[in-house]
């Protein structure tokens, strides 16, 4: 096993390159996965709430109605009193948003057609919040004034808004049109392929070239060392360098992510990774037999990886790419594992055809790759 340990002592001399993507995917885990996962979590709409003070010197049905409203919407504090210094402290200190001044006789001047004179709202210029708090407050007296001018009085009014606000609308989508609410695991194991490919292509591709090289071979030529047996175990070297590798992103997902999957769950999304790795291993080995010059591989590795990655889904969800790149990236192996770790979200105990298809589709990739790289291999020795 002479070639299989100087396997390992090669790739030793790689291992930044592992460690430096494994930095930036956990970078991205914990700097963005993570603590984006409730946001990417479907949840009910809720109104958004303000903190106000209100003064109501008229007294009125209507202005009571007002507070009434903005009272069971809103946040209502209390300041001392009503003065422009109070105010502006009260805002400056946070305490309060908006202000709002009913003065009186604002209910008759609002019946004829004036109420704008006899209300003053205050609030902190250029706050969103402050803002929609004065657009709930006006729509609210333009619903009222609906009714009034349909011709009810202002009591049956106040009524009829309040009736208004408590019926629900369901809403529905149109047939066909899918929400994609995607688990914390989703977006872990979306990002396989860029990682995958990149870091494989980097570390292990020099090591490859380092066998590919004709004074090595010769050498190999003079000694009782078989060609056979040397390729042998640098098969079997590339194959536990992508098993460890995926050994240890199965562990990080179980760790981080194992109390959300089920059990068939987290098995799919560890073989639909296994699939990816055989991609990665593939494409890594054509890319040793095109060239032996260390930057041009760097070269490569980053626009294979990064090239499926914007494509495919990896780095912006599928569904807002446009239906042309999407059929580009039929042509690309990620694509169809990015289909799998969808199909496997969304996973409701039975194991869908379409899981094993996706994963099939990867392997056959595989297969093809390798193919085309012993192709171009062996003209390369005829030539």
């Amino acid at each position: 096993m002479q070639v299989f340990k100087l396997y390992f002592k090669i790739l030793n001399k790689n291992k930044g390159q592992i460690f430096m993507y494994v930095g930036i995917f956990m970078g991205i885990l914990f700097g963005f996965i993570l603590p984006n996962a409730d946001k990417n979590s479907p949840k009910d709409f809720s109104e958004s709430t303000t903190k106000y003070a209100i003064f109501d010197y008229d007294n009125s049905e209507l202005s009571k109605g007002i507070a009434e409203y903005l009272e069971e919407n809103h946040k209502k504090k209390s300041i001392k009193n009503d003065d422009k210094e109070t105010i502006q402290d009260a805002m400056y200190n946070m305490d309060v948003s908006c202000v709002v001044r009913i003065l009186d006789g604002f209910e008759e001047g609002f019946l004829k057609g004036e109420g704008d004179k006899y209300i003053e709202v205050y609030r902190i210029p250029g706050l969103s919040m402050a803002i929609l708090f004065e657009e709930d407050m006006r729509s609210y007296l333009n619903v009222v004034d609906t009714y009034i001018k349909s011709g009810h009085n202002v009591k049956d009014s106040l009524i009829g808004v309040v009736e208004a606000q408590e019926i629900e609308v369901e809403v529905s989508l149109p047939e066909g049109t899918k929400v994609n609410n995607y688990s914390v695991a989703h977006w872990f194991f979306s990002y396989i392929p860029w990682i995958f490919i990149g870091m494989c292509v980097c570390a292990i591709a020099p090591v490859l070239v380092v066998f590919n090289k004709k004074v090595v071979k010769e050498r190999i030529e003079c000694s009782p060392y078989k060609f056979t047996k040397m390729n042998l175990e640098v098969i079997l070297g590339v194959v536990v360098t992508g098993m460890v590798i995926c050994i240890a992103f199965a562990v990080a997902s179980l760790v981080g992510f194992g109390s959300d999957m089920k059990v068939t769950q987290g098995a799919l999304y560890i073989g639909n990774m296994f699939c990816m790795m055989t991609v990665a291993l593939a494409i890594t080995f054509i890319i040793s037999k095109l060239t032996s010059k260390g930057t041009v591989i760097s070269l490569l590795a980053n626009v294979v990886s990064l090239g499926m990655a914007f494509l495919t889904g990896v780095f912006v969800p599928m569904e807002m790419l446009s239906d042309t790149v999407i059929k580009i990236a039929h042509f690309l192996p990620s694509y169809w594992y990015e289909l799998a770790v969808i199909e496997i979200d969304n996973y409701s105990g039975e194991v869908s055809t379409k899981i094993m298809g996706y994963m099939g589709v990867q392997l056959l990739f595989a297969v093809a790759i390798v193919i085309l790289a012993m192709v171009i291999s062996k003209k390369k020795r005829v030539a």
